[in-house]
């Protein structure tokens, strides 16, 4: 009996949601992983700390129910990214993080479709009822 790979561990039940968290800032991004995948079980959270990490996650194959992205990004801002991602995933929800909301980030965030526009610091109930709306129906 050949056994190499076998680890003796069981396989993790697969995750009922995938999400996406791109933001320059480790710590924040970090917490935010840490925050939905503990408030909303079963998600798997990925951290990108740029948009050029986030699209090659996608050019590897990964599918998120939603991407939240930081605006405010060295090379590519968070509202260019959405905006890729809309035309490459078109089914995964997109939501545009930034500390500085004006009627300009809301414009930008309506321009590239975003569902939604997220202050940070982050209210926690907000973005588990974010992360829950863009899970697949009838996923309990």
């Amino acid at each position: 009996m050949d056994i190499r790979g076998v680890t003796g561990a069981v396989p993790a039940p697969a995750a009922r949601g995938r999400v996406l968290i791109v933001d320059d800032e480790a710590d924040i991004a970090d917490s935010l992983r840490v925050l939905i995948e503990e408030l909303v079980p079963g998600v798997a959270a990925d951290v990108a700390r740029n948009a050029a990490e986030a699209q090659a996650l996608f050019r590897q194959g990964r599918r998120y129910d939603i991407v939240l992205a930081d605006e405010r990004m060295p090379g590519m801002p968070g509202h260019e990214l959405l905006a890729w991602v809309g035309r490459t995933a078109p089914g995964t929800r997109r939501a545009l993080m930034s500390a500085y909301i004006s009627s300009f980030t809301s414009d930008v965030a309506a321009t590239v479709g975003a569902d939604a526009l997220v202050q940070k610091p982050f209210v926690a109930r907000k973005l588990v009822a974010l992360v829950e709306g863009a899970l697949p129906q009838g996923v309990a």
